[in-house]
Order: structure tokens, then C-alpha cells, then sequence
């Protein structure tokens, strides 16, 4: 494994884990007749923004889904040609 790849693989890791720690939050009413949900932004996993909110963990998903796609295709640009 390369300086670079091994460079790539880090941040990657430290962008997942900071996603993982610092997520997105968002906040569900009820009423009689309908429920809103609303996005109330990002906090710490430990410190939610108010006594009403929840994880917004889709959102989590997809992070991490593009965390790991970018990071993908910048890994393999970095592999040297096969040699036999």
C-alpha cells in the first residue's frame, strides 16, 4: 500500500467517524390530526438540540454512502497498473 492510499484510508476513517459522532438531528410533532417533521440541524450525539428531537439516521446513511463512494474511487485511482 502506497503514502497516498494510506493517507486516503485515514481521513476516510476520520470523516466516518466525525459523521458518526456529530450527526444530524430532527424534531417530530403530533398532533390529533397529522405529524411534522422537521430538520434542526447537526449536534453531538451526546447533546441533542432539544428534549424533542431524534436521530436522523437516513441521513446518516447516505453520508456515509458518499463518504464511502468518493473515497472509493479516489483509493482505486490511486492503484498503480497490474503487473503480471
Amino acid at each position: 500500500m502506497t503514502k497516498i492510499q494510506k493517507i486516503i484510508i485515514i481521513v476516510y476513517l476520520i470523516l466516518v467517524a466525525v459523521a458518526c459522532i456529530y450527526v444530524p438531528w430532527r424534531a417530530r410533532l403530533h398532533s390529533p390530526n397529522s405529524e411534522l417533521a422537521a430538520s434542526i440541524g447537526y449536534a453531538p450525539l451526546w447533546r441533542p438540540p432539544s428534549r424533542i428531537s431524534i436521530i436522523d439516521f437516513g441521513k446518516i446513511i447516505l453520508e456515509l454512502i458518499a463518504l464511502t463512494a468518493i473515497f472509493g474511487v479516489l483509493f482505486v485511482l490511486t492503484l498503480g497498473p497490474k503487473k503480471d
